[in-house]
């Protein structure tokens, strides 16, 4: 999406820095920490995202790199689905910025909160089954022994 997107206004796609499976809280993603290492080396002018929180979510940070960083190295940032553009005054993006952190941690409570819920029901939170079990075919909330590998699992601990 963002690659046609600076195909259609014009940009040269230097590099897809893409942290899938971190949250964007935190600023140690490995291919955030590429990206800065990038911009700091002048391989980027403008970095441009979905929208602001897949940049960062921490308020603090992403207040960091608009405001000092970013002016630094000389690099314009866009946001796209939610109009950030540092190229222009816009007094909001702090106030998104605050916003996209609270519901960052909104969620993270929300989905501690429903494995809580589920564990105290004895149901399984995980994604893959222990050795010697398997994902109930009825409920994959449940486990039940797994018969090609329950044995071992016997034998251990018998």
């Amino acid at each position: 999406m963002m690659e046609t997107w600076c195909q259609e206004h014009g940009f040269t796609v230097a590099g897809v820095y893409a942290d899938d499976g971190y949250s964007g809280l935190y600023m140690d993603r490995p291919d955030f920490q590429r990206m800065l290492a990038d911009c700091k080396q002048g391989k980027i002018d403008i970095v441009v995202t979905k929208d602001m929180s897949r940049l960062t979510r921490n308020s603090t940070h992403s207040g960091q790199l608009r405001n000092e960083f970013f002016p630094k190295h000389h690099i314009r940032y866009i946001g796209v689905t939610d109009g950030v553009d540092t190229g222009k005054d816009d007094d909001l993006i702090a106030f998104r910025s605050v916003f996209n952190e609270i519901y960052s941690k909104d969620i993270g409570k929300k989905v501690h909160s429903s494995y809580v819920i589920k564990a105290k029901k004895g149901k399984f939170t995980g994604c893959v089954a222990p050795f010697g079990y398997m994902k109930s075919p009825e409920d994959k909330n449940f486990l039940i022994p797994d018969k090609d590998t329950a044995w071992i699992v016997q034998k251990i601990f018998g």
